[in-house]
């Protein structure tokens, strides 16, 4: 879509990057604890994006968003789920094995 977040219209980089005021964003812990100051956090914030995205990456995020996965680690992938309570990671293609004798479980 972008470049960079900052060229984003609706991003709230701008706002977290001390670049722009607003009342509507409220600062997450996780962006609280970039600093002591709000200088701090709005440069360490910016630093975060001084490297570009890899293509590889960027393919996972978009193939992800297409099929309403998540992407990171299985860590908090585990997270996600427990919070969602259903899968959040790719289903296997084809129909599913079944063996004599046991019930076949769906998800």
């Amino acid at each position: 879509m972008v470049k960079h977040p900052q060229e984003y219209k609706w991003s709230s980089y701008a706002i977290n990057s001390g670049c722009k005021m607003s009342e509507l964003i409220t600062p997450h812990d996780q962006f609280q604890n970039l600093g002591k100051t709000d200088d701090q956090r709005f440069s360490a914030y910016k630093r975060l994006f001084d490297e570009p995205l890899s293509h590889v990456k960027v393919d996972q995020i978009r193939l992800a968003t297409h099929r309403g996965l998540v992407v990171g680690s299985d860590e908090f992938k585990d997270k996600i789920e427990m919070i969602l309570g259903e899968s959040v990671r790719p289903r296997p293609v084809g129909r599913p094995w079944q063996v004599e004798d046991e019930p076949v479980l769906y998800f």
